[in-house]
């Protein structure tokens, strides 16, 4: 997979695949990874705005304003989010995480999802998700669509 050039052509990209509506025209600015953009946040019937760097936009999916981070971010990373992520993306947990407090840091035990491979990956929760190349993100349920 090529990486990211960051630029005005893969912000307009990413604000299409992701419903995101930019507070200004970013066309006539050199866009770069540390530009910080504006948008309204996409959760419904909020209409706060947030400010983030593009690579932050990008990499996290964190098109949410402050608020709304703070009420989803307690659950992107517990435990029925793993479950969720798993059942989703038939990942075999090696160990059973119902009874302990999992969060960003937990780590998380896993058989590999690549064919024909018995080995076991331990990284921590956030790590995990990142590590499995599926970008996922716990949204609200009044999330826009």
């Amino acid at each position: 997979m090529k990486p990211l050039k960051y630029c005005n052509d893969s912000l307009k990209q990413f604000c299409l695949e992701n419903d995101v509506e930019l507070c200004r025209d970013y066309s006539d600015d050199l866009v770069r990874r540390e530009t910080s953009i504006e948008g309204k946040c996409t959760t419904k019937e909020c209409d706060n705005i947030f400010n983030k760097r593009f690579v932050e936009l990008y990499l996290k999916k964190s098109v949410y304003c402050k608020t709304c981070m703070s009420k989803i971010k307690p659950r992107r990373y517990s435990y029925d989010c793993l479950q969720q992520f798993c059942l989703e993306n038939t990942v075999e947990l090696c160990k059973d995480y119902s009874n302990e407090i999992v969060n960003q840091k937990t780590k998380i035990e896993s058989k590999c999802t690549t064919e024909k491979c018995d080995e076991n990956l331990k990284k921590g929760f956030e790590a995990f998700l990142d590590n499995t190349n599926v970008i996922f993100v716990l949204k609200m349920k009044n999330t826009k669509k």
